[in-house]
């Protein structure tokens, strides 16, 4: 985790070594910030080896965790920077989660949509969770995370 040093410094903001220096304009840093928050939690996901698919409010990717790789070209796949699924109804029931995530108000339940392979075959569980606070703040670009688990 970087210091709050290496914030300032990132952010462009400098404190002289003077007392009665300006104190941090937090909107200033409110963008590094942001971007921290979701790298810790694109950390958190990679050292837990949890599939996770980390999406902007237009549905775009952002991130993907390593352990997401097991799943794609399965039952789901990221096609343009957006994740959908291999089948015509699997898609719309993705995109459908999508949508219905990106509109949770945070305190809200997490959502999910099970999609099975062929004649009810493996199949995997997509859970949407929404950024708490998200929808309110302009510098998270961050704004949901689809959780990939192999249904049993």
């Amino acid at each position: 985790m970087a210091s709050l040093s290496e914030l300032r410094k990132r952010a462009g903001l400098t404190r002289s070594a003077s007392p009665k220096s300006a104190p941090v304009d937090m909107e200033q840093l409110r963008p590094v910030l942001a971007g921290a928050r979701a790298r810790g939690m694109s950390d958190a996901f990679e050292l837990t080896g949890t599939a996770a698919v980390m999406v902007d409010g237009s549905g775009t990717v952002l991130h993907a965790t390593q352990p997401t790789n097991a799943y794609l070209g399965g039952l789901v796949n990221i096609t343009s920077r957006h994740l959908v699924a291999t089948d015509r109804e699997g898609n719309e029931q993705v995109q459908k989660l999508l949508a219905k995530a990106l509109r949770l108000e945070s305190s809200q339940k997490e959502t999910f949509v099970d999609l099975r392979g062929p004649g009810g075959g493996a199949g995997v569980r997509l859970t949407a969770l929404t950024i708490p606070d998200a929808e309110s703040d302009p510098c998270q670009l961050l704004k949901a995370i689809i959780i990939i688990k192999e249904l049993v």
